[in-house]
């Protein structure tokens, strides 16, 4: 169920954009502790990417990133910008255990159907939500991306991040299926899609809190998607 948008006007939203690396994020971001760093001096030899999709929300992604701790598992969410305004806190947790923030639109509409205007407000309103912790990357909610948004975007500096592997679970798949489909697509370089937010996601925890282990004894290593590690958590 879509939460009804806030009027914001294009020009405060720019406003905010420009002010969060001028001045910094909310005290309230300052105040969390130091993130952790992001390791990518040495090339793994079998890289997998675990990204999530439509949070954050207490009840998924709170569970979701204590399973990924236990295993020493870095992911990449791909956050909604209402989600992230209503929970700044797990918004700087996920920055602070070292995962990656990506923008996924501040209310999950086709962007293709937008002018590009409105696809500026809805990146942008996410970009303000997220606190300055998101790197410069998004996914459109769908998959749906025409020249149109491709150019918004990347005129915002943003690289839209597609998925080589879908787990479907978005329609509430039962726990075998979704852990059959994300085997099959999983290889070195995979980008592989779930969800922590918006619906029922218990299945999608439960698969992968039993995928897990089996990638770690395949030998994956899972991290953040490249194109959306900040550059300042990059070590020189």
């Amino acid at each position: 169920m879509k939460k009804p948008i806030r009027t914001l006007t294009l020009s405060m939203a720019i406003c905010f954009a420009l002010i969060v690396p001028l001045v910094g994020v909310p005290s309230s971001a300052q105040d969390a502790p130091e993130r952790d760093s992001i390791v990518l001096a040495k090339k793994p030899d079998k890289p997998l990417y675990l990204t999530f999709d439509d949070g954050p929300s207490w009840e998924f992604t709170a569970p979701m990133l204590a399973l990924l701790d236990e295993y020493d598992a870095k992911a990449t969410f791909f956050q909604i910008g209402y989600e992230a305004r209503d929970h700044p806190y797990l918004v700087r947790r996920i920055a602070r255990q070292g995962h990656a923030l990506g923008n996924h639109s501040w209310s999950h509409p086709d962007l293709t159907m937008l002018t590009p205007e409105e696809i500026r407000l809805e990146l942008l309103r996410t970009v303000v939500a997220q606190q300055g912790l998101a790197g410069p990357c998004m996914r459109p909610p769908n998959g749906a991306i025409d020249d149109k948004v491709e150019a918004v975007v990347k005129e915002m500096g943003l690289t839209p991040v597609m998925a080589t592997g879908n787990a479907g679970d978005w329609l509430i798949r039962p726990v075998a299926e979704i852990m059959a489909d994300m085997k099959e697509a999983t290889r070195p370089g995979a980008i592989l899609l779930l969800h922590d937010g918006v619906g029922p996601r218990e299945n999608t925890l439960v698969a992968v809190a039993r995928l897990l282990p089996w990638w770690k004894q395949q030998g994956y290593d899972l991290l953040p998607v490249p194109e959306c590690v900040r550059v300042k958590d990059i070590p020189e």
